[in-house]
């Protein structure tokens, strides 16, 4: 009998015949009128095709309508049995599989995805905790937190190592994931283009296209002690910029916060290969150990007569034994957290608004609706920028949404050089810019 582990994570389904990985999927389906297309072609034309374009099938799997009216599709339930379909193809046809299960997923989403394969022409032999089967192959005894990110949100599992590998506790962070790193990634390096070209590749889908398409390899070789190349070439055009690895880690920065907030400095905390990926993520959290890809099938593999489930109907394994090789131990000392990170960048001296430079001195200057300055408060005005011993800072000084990077902000945050502040209801963009003097 042929069997294969397929790892359940939108940001890149992934399965393993237990010699290698021989399937790589985003979570992304795009619906045409003959076909649906799923996986990494899909991947590769969402953005010339947004209104046909799902990527939330797998983090919302239910039997919703689909808002995309398809004949080839009803609900988010049918491309996920269209992606495992061409997940089977692609994998040599196995006849069972066990299912490596994120910590987000209820008994609802575990009912929807033993109905869907039983439409499916494999049998499902085992479902196990992903974050139980990655720290089964390597941990030794003590606690720790394993941190995986998905398309739409982030999962950290707290996990139990004595006798047995069990799972604790599970923290589903919304709204950040590798999708809306994405989001950000473009938006800055778009910004880039305009500034450094003045070509706006979010303005083709083409280039929309191309832009996406280079970020996950721009992420994972981005070198963070220089400044890095990126380029694109259009309707016979070269456009080239040039990005600094300290301004891209601030604006990721919002995202990394979010998750960094539920750290324990009494945990090791089990890094996933999709976070490590991510620049600058891991360099800032102490008492880290990063998971290899394989390590979630190597803790498949090792206990298989415990994943596999006899008889009628199938359970999700949350505890596994202890693997008689650990690789790591965890350090069951407090520590701090955060990492203390050094990095020399410089500070912004003017905003930028209408093509206009205003300083920025210790007294505040205060910014309308409107786009209009001025040194004294008042109730037209949005926000408040100012110097202070740590540098410039951004305050939001009304109810409306101000944004920074695309991000909303409530409450006084720091600015860099090339940072973005924009007001809801208003065209106007205000840049941080440095002004050099001789």
């Amino acid at each position: 009998m042929s069997l294969i582990i397929i790892d359940i994570n939108d940001s890149e389904i992934r399965a393993s015949n237990q010699d290698e990985i021989i399937s790589r999927n985003p979570g992304y389906a795009v619906l045409k009128t003959d076909k649906i297309e799923t996986g990494a072609s899909a991947w590769k034309a969402s953005r010339t095709n947004p209104r046909e374009t799902s990527n939330k099938f797998w983090s919302q799997l239910n039997q919703d309508s689909l808002i995309i009216p398809s004949r080839l599709a009803r609900h988010n339930a049918d491309l996920a049995f269209t992606q495992l379909m061409a997940i089977y193809e692609e994998t040599g046809q196995p006849e069972e599989v066990i299912f490596a299960i994120p910590g987000s997923y209820n008994r609802e989403h575990l009912s929807l995805l033993l109905g869907i394969v039983e439409s499916c022409p494999f049998s499902a032999i085992g479902l196990v905790d992903s974050a139980i089967a990655s720290t089964s192959a390597i941990a030794d005894s003590g606690e720790y937190l394993h941190m995986d990110i998905h398309l739409h949100y982030t999962v950290l599992t707290t996990i139990e190592v004595t006798d047995s590998v069990y799972r604790k506790t599970v923290k589903i962070i919304d709204n950040i994931g590798i999708s809306e790193i994405y989001d950000t990634c473009a938006e800055y390096l778009s910004d880039l283009f305009i500034d450094q070209t003045r070509f706006d590749p979010l303005h083709h889908a083409e280039t929309e296209q191309i832009l996406y398409n280079s970020i996950p390899e721009t992420l994972a070789n981005l070198d963070i002690k220089t400044e890095n190349n990126l380029d694109i070439h259009f309707q016979g055009k070269h456009f080239q910029i040039k990005l600094s690895p300290d301004t891209l880690l601030k604006k990721l920065q919002y995202h990394y916060d979010k998750i960094y907030t539920e750290i324990s400095g009494q945990q090791t905390s089990l890094i996933s290969d999709r976070l490590n990926v991510l620049p600058g993520f891991s360099e800032q959290i102490n008492n880290h150990v990063v998971i290899d890809e394989n390590t979630v099938f190597k803790g498949c593999f090792a206990n298989m007569n415990t994943i596999i489930t006899t008889g009628e109907g199938l359970s999700l394994i949350t505890s596994l034994p202890t693997t008689t090789s650990p690789s790591i131990i965890a350090n069951t000392a407090t520590i701090k957290t955060r990492k203390s990170v050094t990095r020399t960048i410089s500070k912004p001296t003017h905003v930028l608004i209408d093509n206009k430079a205003y300083l920025l001195e210790k007294n505040p200057i205060y910014i309308s609706q409107a786009g209009k300055i001025s040194r004294h408060n008042n109730d037209r005005n949005e926000c408040s920028l100012h110097i202070n011993d740590k540098g410039a800072e951004l305050i939001p000084e009304s109810n409306n949404t101000v944004r920074l990077n695309g991000n909303t902000i409530t409450t006084g945050s720091s600015l860099e050089i090339g940072d973005s502040i924009s007001i809801s209801g208003s065209d106007i963009t205000i840049k941080c810019i440095e002004v050099l003097t001789n």
